[in-house]
């Protein structure tokens, strides 16, 4: 925005996946960065959305205008034009995915932190998280996020695990029971650090 930046785009790789990103700064406080020099450039400034705006923007429409925009730009296909190029003939539907409801997977989000639960769609950065937040299905991930194994293929967290959490499994059951689900997809870390007979975490 003028001389000021206002977003941050990166790119990493890390256990085999490629990670690509970028860093919107929508309702930052600017003051925060005073003391640092973005990019190298001393006479840059940062500012954000609501700055620039002059109020607080809703985030769920910054998010479906910014996912409209990309698209546009960098012609990804939305929805519409997925059903169009399949018309068309141009390649059929199922070889491009639509953009998910980002709605919906804000409100499954919300619902996981309310309930203090991890899945491997977050944890494994599962690219079709968006398609399984959206219908509601999350895989649920039990016994910690982080894994004593150590695949390099995986994208989940390796190290020292957390303590057992005895109250999981019932958090598990309440979040089927909200979501409506008649089958629950329920997988784990690796826990060596558990013996072999320890079941009853499953069993709950």
């Amino acid at each position: 925005m003028g001389s000021a930046k206002i977003a941050s785009i990166g790119i990493a790789v890390r256990r085999w996946v490629t990670y690509h990103g970028i860093a919107l700064n929508v309702s930052t406080d600017p003051k925060c960065f005073n003391s640092v020099i973005p990019c190298g450039h001393p006479n840059e400034k940062i500012t954000s959305v609501e700055r620039e705006l002059g109020y607080a923007p809703d985030m769920t429409k910054v998010k479906e205008d910014f996912v409209e925009t990309f698209c546009r730009l960098f012609e990804y296909a939305t929805e519409a034009k997925i059903h169009q190029r399949a018309f068309e003939g141009e390649r059929p539907a199922w070889l491009v995915r639509p953009v998910p409801c980002l709605a919906a997977i804000d409100r499954m989000e919300e619902r996981l932190s309310q309930l203090e639960l991890a899945t491997a769609c977050q944890s494994a950065h599962c690219p079709n998280l968006g398609e399984c937040f959206e219908r509601g299905t999350p895989a649920f991930m039990i016994l910690g996020t982080r894994c004593t194994s150590g695949c390099r293929s995986c994208a989940v967290d390796k190290g020292v695990p957390d303590k057992v959490d005895l109250g999981e499994p019932e958090r598990v059951a309440r979040a089927a029971q909200m979501l409506g689900l008649k089958h629950v997809v329920v997988t784990s870390v690796t826990r060596d650090d558990l013996l072999p007979t320890s079941k009853g975490h499953w069993r709950l």
